[in-house]
């Protein structure tokens, strides 16, 4: 699924947890700044569409 019009580079992280692929920026927008901002997050709470398992979920799994 492909993100056009209106893509900020704060939205690229949740666009990609909520299942889009491709990102098409505003003008204004920077590559370098979308690429920091898709690996800022490093853990997250909740699951998503790369990560089956919420968070306490994973930590009960490695505990066993």
């Amino acid at each position: 699924m492909r993100a056009v019009g209106d893509v900020l580079v704060d939205q690229l992280d949740y666009m990609r947890r909520c299942g889009f692929s491709a990102m098409a920026l505003r003008d204004d927008q920077h590559p370098e700044d979308a690429l920091r901002a898709l690996s800022f997050i490093s853990v997250r709470y909740q699951p998503d569409v790369e990560e089956r398992q919420a968070l306490f979920e994973r930590r009960l799994a490695a505990d066993k």
